[in-house]
């Protein structure tokens, strides 16, 4: 299980994450390998990997691996987007 953090906030809990790099052609960002990857996406916003600067104006945001239940509780305190 990871945990997908932006700014000491809980974005996301996902098996794994969704690291994402640009497609040279169309400039898209698709879905890439951790090694080649510039970023993470979480519903359909994406951020910079820590430290990076790829993505103009886009935020960092860590994936931190841990069990489910280190997250149950953060989980629990985020409200719930509609």
């Amino acid at each position: 299980m990871y945990a997908i953090i932006s700014k000491g906030e809980l974005l996301a809990l996902c098996e794994r994450p969704r690291y994402v790099k640009r497609n040279a052609e169309t400039g898209a960002y698709v879905e890439a390998a951790e090694a080649e990857a510039i970023g993470i996406a979480v519903g359909g916003e994406v951020y910079n990997l820590p430290g990076g600067t790829a993505i103009p104006d886009a935020p960092e945001a860590l994936a931190q691996e841990g069990e489910a239940e280190e997250y149950a509780e953060d989980a629990e305190e985020q409200p719930v987007e509609e």
